[in-house]
């Protein structure tokens, strides 16, 4: 098995793992959407060569957790919270092409919020403007504010995790680049792998 074939099983496989356990965890713990799914997907975008791959990422993290977890009622509510949290998988162009500390926040913010309204329009459609009619989509935008701060702190800091982790151990050289088209930091002192 070709080595950058491994990198990518083994990168897969704890990005899913790390996921699912913390998204468990931060739920016991009452630190609702303090997980790394959005934080996995960017990763998983930026590093796997293959975007159907990448967006298994989250996909599995979120299917496997909830087997621990409450489960959603309404397919359609899964459907669009499972595409919501594949959404910074398509990041993946902007990382490559500009591996900064900016574009990773910038695209771990925007990613973030897009989850946010994402998210609170179809649970607002789907549990509160069926069930109850009076509710609007302000207030339950307004409602969903104390769970935004958690997934926002969350989607900046494992980001900040991943990404910093990569990029210390490839300046230290105890990782090398694995795929020619994706840019390494800057200064790692690495060259991509011969394919």
């Amino acid at each position: 098995m070709k080595r950058e074939t491994v990198a990518e099983i083994w990168v897969f496989v704890m990005l899913v793992a790390v996921g699912v356990g913390m998204r468990v965890m931060s739920n016991s713990l009452e630190l609702w959407n303090f997980a790394p799914v959005t934080a996995a997907a960017l990763f998983a975008g930026y590093f796997l060569s293959r975007r159907s791959v990448a967006v298994a990422v989250p996909v599995l993290i979120m299917v496997v957790s909830n087997f621990w977890l409450l489960s959603y009622d309404d397919w359609r509510v899964a459907v669009a919270i499972y595409a919501a949290v594949a959404l910074p998988v398509l990041c993946r162009g902007i990382l490559r092409r500009r591996y900064s500390a900016l574009a990773i926040g910038g695209c771990a913010a925007g990613s973030s919020l897009a989850f946010f309204a994402v998210s609170n329009i179809v649970f607002w459609y789907f549990y509160g403007a069926l069930q109850t009619p009076a509710m609007g989509l302000w207030q339950s935008y307004v409602a969903a504010v104390p769970f935004y701060k958690y997934t926002l702190a969350s989607d900046l800091v494992w980001s900040a995790l991943f990404f910093g982790s990569y990029t210390m151990a490839a300046r230290i050289g105890v990782v090398s680049a694995v795929h020619a088209e994706v840019k390494v930091p800057t200064g790692a002192g690495i060259t991509p792998a011969a394919r």
